[in-house]
């Protein structure tokens, strides 16, 4: 009997203490938390390196991309800020300032 109580109470803390996972880096959160689902591209024309491009096809020219994220094709979660008065050689598209960024799946 004393057996069979100690099961139940082991069985019972065991399945009580386990927490579902965090929603934390679900996609869904970043999006509701204002980031833009973007793809970072290898943009290979002269003057340009790094580009960032959104879902809907818009392309930025990033200042301030992390090592981290420079690969082609990679898709991210960014924040950003429109770099109104900046100048490059690129021209392939507005220049932004990342303020955040997250990898993507």
């Amino acid at each position: 009997m004393k057996k069979a109580l100690l099961l139940l109470l082991l069985f019972t803390i065991a399945f009580f203490s386990c927490k579902p996972k965090s929603k934390v880096g679900n996609d869904k959160d970043y999006g509701a938390m204002g980031y833009t689902p973007a793809t970072v591209v290898d943009y290979e024309v002269d003057g340009c390196m790094w580009m960032i491009q959104t879902e809907d096809g818009k392309k930025y020219e990033p200042n301030n991309l992390p090592e981290d994220f420079r690969t082609d094709k990679k898709k991210v979660w960014v924040k950003y800020e429109v770099q109104k008065k900046a100048v490059t050689i690129c021209m392939g598209g507005e220049v932004i300032k990342i303020t955040d960024i997250k990898p993507r799946q």
